[in-house]
């Protein structure tokens, strides 16, 4: 029984070990080892190569202010401002989606604004989701007579490099049926 109990245990630290090398390898540079995981029907070989050949360098933000009753604006404001982390964040944070996906979006919007004609651009999925977060968002604080969204564009944590504003939205006023006849942006750089 012990030679049947070691044969499995050195069959299966065997199996281990090549899955290992195996794995190790595949993540090397370069396309050499590409080969061996054409031939992995199954997906076991994983593909850890996260690093993307461009890295990006600047973050998108979305900035949203209020007009006040007196018709003044007020200052910008962080649509989804980060969150406290909490320990619970390691296993568990559904909230985090919702933040990436507005990121997401808002990286996109940045790329359109530079390059889409702007009916196009409100007519996007991007520019539509991003303008719904921001006016739930305003809508979740009270209700107002004006809001506005701004698509900004910075270096993360790098303080030296000035925010720049991709995409001003026009102002969305409360009234019912005004929001989408206003919705053509400017362009930040004309």
């Amino acid at each position: 029984m012990s030679i049947v109990r070691d044969a499995a245990r050195l069959l299966g630290l065997g199996l281990f070990g090549t899955g290992l090398a195996v794995t190790a390898f595949s993540q090397m540079p370069g396309n050499s080892f590409d080969r061996i995981r054409r031939k992995d029907f199954f997906g076991l070989i994983p593909n850890w190569k996260f690093f993307a050949p461009i890295p990006a360098i600047d973050d998108h933000e979305v900035f949203h202010r209020i007009r006040g009753e007196d018709g003044t604006w007020q200052d910008w404001q962080r649509t989804s401002p980060p969150m406290p982390r909490r320990l619970a964040h390691l296993v568990w944070f559904p909230g985090r989606r919702a933040d990436k996906g507005v990121f997401d979006h808002a990286s996109e919007l940045a790329q359109l604004a530079a390059t889409a004609d702007p009916t196009e651009l409100v007519l996007s999925s991007s520019y539509l989701v991003v303008a719904a977060t921001v006016r739930r968002r305003v809508g979740e604080l009270r209700p107002v007579p004006a809001h506005q969204f701004a698509i900004i564009k910075h270096a993360g944590s790098d303080e030296s490099v000035t925010p720049e504003v991709v995409l001003l939205s026009p102002a969305f006023e409360s009234h019912p049926g005004t929001a989408m006849r206003e919705a053509v942006p400017s362009r930040a750089k004309e």
